[in-house]
């Protein structure tokens, strides 16, 4: 039996009870908090058992993405079956059965293989039936009618402003509004991510309207609790909803819009989401923050507090109406304007999540955030700012329902960090100008700060000046010398460091402290480090003579993404680990694991302890099956609706989202040798071309926006792995950029983890490895990183082509060919030859014509028959320091010492 085939055999079902005991409870609790009541006439919560049940989410109920982000749980509650189990009487059975019997028949007709059906999530969502009149006059006896609308979006294609996609298909709306003209009352569900909302209002009859949102395995119970009122709805939007698609500002030019997917210009600049509607006085259908509640509740101010260190609100919370429920309290602060440097009308500081307050309960919540966070990044001073003048600070319960509460009055200007000047924009972008903003007059207290009590950080020095090669006492080593680095665009500066020569020394030896992980790493042979900075399937195999003394054995866990080499777990004591995909469940081949609300649904709860405690129950089951990584969350903001992985990530926010990503990662990291991979880093806002299209942004938004969340989540979580993104960032792959890696994350951050690729990224390899990506993952790299090391020159088969490789991944299951170029770069403007003939009588090859066509290749006949053929390109020789490869080995393995492999091998040996 194959591995595919044993593969499949044990995925279907996953069957058997979670690893952890309070898993589903905090599942349930993460859909219920994270759907968002949006309208409600009155008619919720309901009483009447009798429903009406239409629409394609109610049987096809839509419980996570597809990628990397679907899940497969032991099982999955539908809104159907939630409702049934509740004890609800569905009087429209007929249409359903009609709807399932159609689903069923067109998934099983559906033409893929078992792998990416089962491991990608894909499904076929057939278009609903129409609902017929008899349908409507046999379910009127009930009154109420639930009508769920359900999309799905994923990997590697984002969405359109289509109908059946951001917009309702014609039969959608058709069956709406027979709804809403046939029953007393229509509440209608959204299963999905932001859409037009506009219908809401054409549609006379609607009473009411949750965004259910992609809540989980749970989806269809907890859904229940909400319409019947068991749990009150305290969910909050993470992202405004617009009136129509074209009022968000990058709608023009996101994705496909404007025809171009492999430049992506960013020109809204630091105006996204609220920070655009807020600012150019465009008014939204629903606010950032908005979220309605079966209760009231009073907010007030009881008092703010300021110095130079820190800003602390106490806002009194009240419940008076009748039903028990939690509020959200959010601080925003409208900094001073200037010319020089133009700021949003407000920015989210700060936010808490109340208890359960009973009616006439009250809490008393405060709200800190360091003072200097209200600064902004001037990007001719390449440093954050807090300008004179004066900052109001706002409490309320969405973003446009606020008071201020106080004025932090600056009495000079203040530069609260210096940087340098990192990933600039090549291309000079026509950046959207606001209009003039004023703020209203206010009598609210107002609070002195003195710039001079202010101390500024300095980070201008941070980043890695030079590649550090260690090489033994007494080693020969020939100097790296930089030759044609194309595409390698930052400066290498070497210098050898010698150490005390171990030839015998293992990996427990650095774990006892006996010897330096730089002396360990310089005894090793640089074909194991290749092998430690590449994510393995099938790998080439490189042996080495046996250093330990006792006995070691490879970990044995569940296959899933990916994992390290088990090559060296006997010989050097190296363990090898297993990374899990996520971020909405651990997903491993046939055990059981909770599929969780995706990552906008646990944003909407607003609730940083159940974020916690969300990672609690990822790092549970990673602990059950030996994964020491999940690969997540996801962290990217939501720059437009469109983006086709959005439904994984947070929020269009940064600090709401780096608080919830830096929750989360503190739940798993909860568990001894479990990590996260802070994905995907960064300006991974388009999946269309996502391996070539390039985020074009000024440095201000870089920073402000885009890179505030992971910030936030290093800072205060220390993450084990980030993972960078597909797409390039001003011009260079993410994992490719030494200033992004090395400079900003490591160097002005203080990031002590791993960073890995995604899998099967676009880069060049031995660029990411120069740049501070430490581990290839994907398949087998180890040829073209070797490659750039040697200078390696290419070899060609008889018909002129060159050799090719075959690239294995995901545990055997993915293959891939690739062209064995060494260090030569094809390629039309390169004015360097590569030279190769082809006997009389031999046909030139296919692939050879490929080049001669793009003008790369040429070929010349001699006179004896043969024939000579000549590729332009680029040969780069040696182009790859050792250094560069010791430093990321000594990234990979610190993230070993931490890891759960290690503690299981250290638990084992013998």
């Amino acid at each position: 039996m194959s591995f595919v085939d044993e593969w499949i055999k044990r995925w279907p079902g996953n069957i058997g009870p979670l690893p952890g005991e309070n898993e589903e409870a905090v599942c349930m609790q993460g859909a219920e908090e994270g759907m968002v009541l949006l309208k409600n006439d009155g008619i919720l919560p309901l009483s009447d058992k009798k429903l009406a049940l239409f629409g394609a989410g109610a049987v096809d109920t839509i419980i996570g993405g597809i990628g990397s982000g679907s899940t497969e749980p032991p099982y999955k509650i539908n809104v159907e079956k939630g409702l049934k189990e509740s004890g609800c009487e569905l009087t429209s059975e007929r249409w359903l059965q009609k709807f399932a019997a159609a689903s069923k028949k067109a998934n099983d007709e559906l033409d893929i293989d078992d792998f990416t059906r089962l491991w990608c999530g894909i499904t076929v969502l057939i278009d609903e039936p129409e609902i017929t009149e008899e349908e409507i006059v046999e379910a009127k006896a009930a009154k109420t009618a639930v009508y769920v609308i359900r999309r799905n979006t994923g990997e590697g294609y984002d969405r359109k402003n289509e109908k059946g996609d951001f917009l309702l298909s014609d039969m959608e709306y058709e069956n709406l509004s027979k709804i809403a003209e046939g029953f007393e009352h229509t509440v209608v569900v959204l299963n999905t991510s932001v859409m037009d909302p506009r219908f809401i209002e054409e549609i006379p009859g609607i009473d009411a309207v949750i965004l259910m949102n992609l809540p989980g395995m749970m989806a269809g119970k907890a859904l229940s609790d909400i319409l019947y009122g068991k749990a009150n709805p305290s969910g909050r939007l993470t992202d405004t909803w617009a009136r129509r698609y074209e009022d968000y500002p990058a709608s023009a030019i996101f994705s496909t819009s404007d025809g171009i997917t492999d430049e992506e210009d960013y020109l809204e600049d630091i105006y996204v989401g609220y920070r655009y509607f807020d600012s150019f006085n465009v008014t939204p259908h629903w606010c950032f923050g908005y979220g309605l509640s079966y209760t009231e509740f009073s907010m007030e101010t009881e008092n703010v507090n300021a110095d130079e260190q820190k800003v602390t609100v106490a806002v009194r919370v009240k419940n008076t109406g009748n039903r028990s429920g939690k509020e959200v309290v959010q601080v925003y602060v409208s900094a001073p304007q200037s010319e020089r440097l133009p700021k949003p009308y407000q920015e989210l500081r700060g936010f808490v999540k109340t208890k359960k307050l009973n009616p006439g309960e009250e809490e008393i919540v405060q709200i800190s955030f360091p003072t200097v966070s209200l600064a902004s990044f001037d990007t001719e001073r390449s440093s954050y700012v807090l300008e004179k003048g004066q900052y109001l600070i706002r409490v309320g319960k969405n973003s446009r329902e606020t008071e201020i509460a106080a004025v932090l009055s600056l009495d000079d200007e203040v530069i609260t960090e210096k940087l340098s000047k990192k990933v600039r924009c090549p291309k000079e972008l026509k950046l959207y100008k606001a209009p003039a903003i004023t703020y209203e007059q206010t009598d609210a207290p107002v609070l002195m700060l003195n710039a001079s009590k202010f101390h500024a950080e300095d980070h201008t020095a941070a980043g890695t000046e030079c590649t550090v090669t260690y090489i033994p006492e007494g080693a020969e080593y020939e100097p790296y010398v930089e030759k044609n680095p194309y595409r390698l665009k930052y400066e290498t500066k070497e210098k050898v460091k010698i150490v005390r020569n171990v030839p015998d020394a293992t990996f427990p030896d650095v774990a006892e402290g006996k010897v330096t992980m730089e002396e360990f790493v310089a005894s090793l042979d640089q074909g194991v480090l290749l092998r430690l900075v590449t994510g393995v399937s099938h790998e080439t195999p490189y042996p080495v003579p046996n250093r330990m003394k006792k006995k070691a054995e490879p970990l044995k866990a569940i296959p899933s993404s990916g994992r390290t080499t088990a090559q060296y777990v006997e010989t050097l004591g190296i363990p090898n680990s297993y990374l899990a995909d996520g971020p909405a469940g651990v997903r491993v081949i046939g055990k059981p694991t909770a599929a969780w609300a995706v990552g906008t649904v646990l944003a909407q709860t607003w609730n940083t302890e159940l974020m916690e405690k969300t990672g609690d129950g990822f790092g549970t089951e990673m602990e059950a099956y030996h994964q020491s990584v999940i690969l997540g969350p996801g962290m990217n903001i939501h720059r437009d609706p469109m983006g086709g992985r959005s439904f994984e990530y947070y929020t269009e926010d940064p600090f709401l989202n780096g608080k919830m990503a830096a929750a989360f990662t503190k739940g798993v990291q909860s568990h001894e040798g479990c990590m996260v991979a802070l994905k995907h880093f960064a300006c991974n806002s388009q999946e269309t071309d996502r391996g070539f299209s390039s985020s074009n942004l000024s440095e201000r938004a870089l920073r402000e926006i885009y890179l505030k969340g992971f910030e936030i989540v290093v800072k205060e979580a220390n993450p084990g792995t980030i993972m960078t993104s597909y797409n390039k960032v001003n011009g260079v792959h993410s994992s490719e950029n030494r200033e992004l890696l090395e400079d900003i994350v490591r160097g002005e951050w203080g990031f002590q983890g791993m960073f890995m690729t995604d899998w099967h990224s676009e880069s060049y390899k031995p660029a990411d490895i120069h740049a501070g990506n430490d581990i290839i993952m994907g398949g087998i790299q180890v040829e073209a990183i070797e490659e750039a090391l040697e200078g390696w020159e290419p070899e060609f088969e008889t018909d002129g082509s060159v050799k090719q490789r075959t690239v294995i991944s995901y545990d055997g299951i993915k293959q891939d060919i690739v062209e064995e170029w060494g260090s030569f770069l094809p390629c039309a403007e390169g004015a360097d030859i590569c030279r190769t003939t082809v006997l009389a009588g031999t046909e030139v090859g296919e692939e050879v014509q490929k080049y001669i066509d793009s003008g790369i290749a040429s070929v010349r006949e001699n006179p004896d028959g043969s024939k000579e053929i000549s590729y332009k390109g680029i040969r780069r020789g040696r182009h790859l320091a050792l250094g560069d490869l010791q430093r990321c080995a000594m990234h990979v393995l610190r993230y070993l010492l931490k890891s759960s492999a290690w503690k299981e091998m250290k638990k084992n040996m013998k």
